[in-house]
Formats: C-alpha cells, sequence, structure tokens
C-alpha cells in the first residue's frame, strides 16, 4: 500500500487498475448466480443491502466504515464481471477501501467460477 492510499477515502476496481487488487474480477456465472454470490458475500461480511437495481445491474452495500457499490457487467449470458467503489468516511482511512474490496473479491472468488483479472486490457 502506497502512503497516499492511507489518506484516501474513494477506492474503485476496474479494468485499467494497476494494482492487481483492484482489477476487474471475470467469472463465469450468469447474472443471477453472480448477484446471489454477492448478497451471501454481503451477509458474511456484515453489509446491508440498502439499494439493488436489476436494469442497471447495480447494488449498494453499506456498513458503519463504508458504503460500497456494486457493478456487475454481464459479457455474455454465462460471463459477467464485478466491479466495486468503496467510500470511507473520516480523514484518514489507512487504505481500508482497498482492503474492504480485496476482502470481497476474496470471498465472491471462493463462491463463484473465477476466470480471471481484467482480461480485456
Amino acid at each position: 500500500m502506497g502512503f497516499m492510499d492511507m489518506f484516501k477515502t474513494h477506492f474503485e476496481s476496474g479494468e485499467r487498475a494497476t494494482d492487481e487488487v483492484l482489477m476487474t474480477h471475470y467469472y463465469k456465472n450468469n447474472y443471477q448466480q453472480t448477484k446471489a454470490g454477492l448478497l451471501e458475500v454481503a451477509k458474511e461480511l456484515d453489509f446491508n443491502v440498502a439499494f439493488e437495481d436489476d436494469i442497471r445491474q447495480e447494488l449498494m452495500l453499506k456498513r458503519k466504515d463504508c458504503e460500497v457499490i456494486v457493478t456487475i457487467v454481464k459479457i455474455n449470458p454465462i460471463e459477467t464481471t464485478v466491479d466495486f467503489t468503496v467510500n470511507t468516511a473520516g480523514l484518514i482511512s489507512f487504505g481500508k477501501g482497498k482492503k474492504v474490496i480485496q476482502s470481497l473479491y476474496q470471498a465472491l472468488d471462493k463462491r463463484l467460477m473465477f476466470k480471471g483479472l481484467a482480461l480485456n486490457r
């Protein structure tokens, strides 16, 4: 973790991320399986589901220390990607958002059929 990461309160995963922890994860699961896996992981990590939108394929998860926006992209009927945007409160977060993304991906990788990282770079 870089020095500046200690002060950031906003972290995003994505296709073009330079840090492996923040790279988009691809899964060989359909949208419903991916969403169900995310809801299980959210419950396991003490998140409350604040918002679900199946049209935009987004979820908002909340916990007392952070908010997470989850975006599921359906690549084809049996393949999806998952990205996270994490916002934390406070001036010094000690990289909490990055750690939250890492723990969400690790738990999700155990539940779904992980295919790879940032495959469309």
